[in-house]
């Protein structure tokens, strides 16, 4: 805060000093130009000027910008300072003694803002500039040199300590209003926080009583129930009786349950042993149809071999016949031939007839034959769609085999469920027939409590009683209370 409020302090000052300065700035410029001739082009004062140009052009752009703050007075008064101490100093200067007072000006702008290290830093270049300047103009050690820098350390020191002791003013008030506003801050807090306070407080009581009222109408609701539970227990005592006889029944039912399980067990296995046989017998049946199955394909692959063999047979005297009738037309050429010659072809013709009465012969033999085999071949046809047939009965009479297999494995593993769920269903009882006797157990304490509770009662309605008045000290002091905090409420809201 106080590093806030020193650096707005130091805004204000530049842009005074600014306003204040730049008029002087332009006047020494102004003259600066009317006077200057080539030979003073390069002289102290000139480099002065241009210092001082350097130093107030540095200034306004760091003050536009807002950057250096701090270091834009120190700037400014350097510049300022060089100025006028280069014309006062100056072994050509024609100032009257009085005008030393000029040299405290930047000194007196230093003091306003209130920076004790920019103001040391300030004087020690002051002097040092002085002494080099009067070095240069070979004055020193005069003693107006001496008397004059003398007075304005002088005045310099004075303005020191108004500075220190303003910064030290500033920093005591910076913090006293630091301090003040913290207290304020947390003065607003506490009325604030009480504020809230006082209303919960009131929302509290409010919720209070309502939960008293509730407690109270609840506490005559439990002084009857008491004496509701008081005539439940004797009610309770009968009913553990009866409860009792029933889990004697129930034990019993259990009991018969199990027996009848066991049983169902024993003719469980039993028929598994049933089962067991039956698929056995399905296997083997399984591997006999295997058996036929494979023979009666056996048998269909010959048949249709024979076919085939037929076929060929068939070929061979259809070729047959077919010789038999060329041998014929051969003969009967023959004879013809034979014919023709008269008396020399005789034995030729004798040859030829009997050639020809073989090649008749062996056409009607040919055709006994291929009436067998067109017999045989209807009866291999009748006997492969008998055999095709069997195959097929085959098959379809393995699937059936496998499918009633499979029925027995199904009924096999049923069956092994229904010995599993058995043996489940005998734990079961068994675990039922330890509940019921930890039941029985449990309802035997039961009625000993039962008593205890009727003795119980008796002092819980007691209680209840002591218990109402007791709320209703509570529900009055509650209202005292509340009415304090309303009371409280009013006070805060007024402040």
């Amino acid at each position: 805060m106080k590093e806030i409020t020193l650096a707005s302090h130091a805004r204000r000052v530049n842009k005074a000093l600014l306003f204040i300065f730049w008029p002087y700035f332009l006047v020494c410029i102004v003259l600066g130009m009317t006077m200057s001739t080539p030979n003073t082009l390069f002289t102290v004062e000139s480099i002065s000027v241009l210092i001082f140009a350097a130093g107030m052009i540095a200034s306004t752009v760091f003050f536009v910008k807002r950057k250096y703050n701090e270091i834009i007075g120190l700037i400014l008064c350097l510049s300022v300072m060089v100025s006028l101490a280069t014309i006062y100093f100056s072994p050509n200067s024609v100032v009257e003694d009085t005008m030393i007072l000029v040299l405290v000006i930047p000194a007196c702008a230093m003091t306003l803002y209130l920076n004790k290290k920019n103001f040391i830093i300030y004087a020690g270049c002051f002097n040092l500039f002085c002494i080099i300047i009067e070095a240069m103009n070979g004055a020193m050690g005069t003693q107006k040199f001496i008397s004059d820098l003398v007075k304005i350390d002088f005045v310099m020191l004075v303005l020191y300590f108004a500075t220190k002791w303003g910064s030290e003013i500033i920093h005591h008030a910076v913090e006293k209003g630091k301090n003040a506003g913290n207290i304020l801050e947390e003065l607003e807090n506490t009325i604030n926080l009480l504020k809230k306070n006082t209303v919960s407080l009131n929302r509290d009581i409010t919720n209070c009583n309502t939960v008293l009222q509730i407690i109270k109408e609840s506490g005559d609701s439990v002084a009857l129930a008491v004496e509701e539970v008081a005539r439940g227990i004797g009610e309770e005592a009968e009913s553990v009786s009866n409860i009792n006889v029933m889990m004697l029944d129930a034990d019993k039912l259990v009991a018969d349950t199990a027996t009848i399980s066991r049983e169902m067990a024993n003719v469980s296995v039993s028929t598994v042993q049933v089962v067991n046989e039956g698929a056995k017998e399905i296997g083997e049946m399984n591997r006999q149809m295997d058996i036929i199955n494979t023979a009666v394909s056996e048998s269909y692959s010959t048949v249709l071999k024979l076919q085939e063999s037929m076929d060929k047979v068939n070929g061979f005297l259809q070729g047959i016949t077919e010789i038999a009738e060329q041998t014929n037309m051969l003969a009967l050429n023959a004879a013809i031939e034979a014919a023709r010659a008269g008396e020399s072809g005789k034995g030729f013709a004798v040859v030829a007839d009997e050639v020809r009465r073989l090649a008749e012969q062996s056409t009607q033999t040919v055709g006994l034959i291929n009436q067998v085999i067109v017999r045989i071949k209807d009866e291999t046809n009748a006997v492969l769609d008998k055999v095709y047939n069997g195959t097929e009965a085959t098959k379809a009479g393995e699937a059936i085999v496998k499918k009633v297999s499979e029925s027995y494995d199904r009924l096999n593993q049923s069956f092994r469920d229904i010995d599993n769920y058995i043996d489940n269903e005998l734990k079961m009882i068994e675990s039922t027939t330890l509940l019921f006797s930890q039941i029985r157990r449990e309802m035997e304490s039961i009625a000993g409590i039962s008593q205890e509770h009727a003795a119980a009662s008796e002092e819980m309605s007691a209680s209840m009683q002591e218990q109402k008045d007791k709320m209703e000290s509570i529900f009055n002091s509650m209202k005292e209370i509340q009415k304090s905090s309303e009371e409280l409420e009013k006070v805060v809201k007024d402040k």
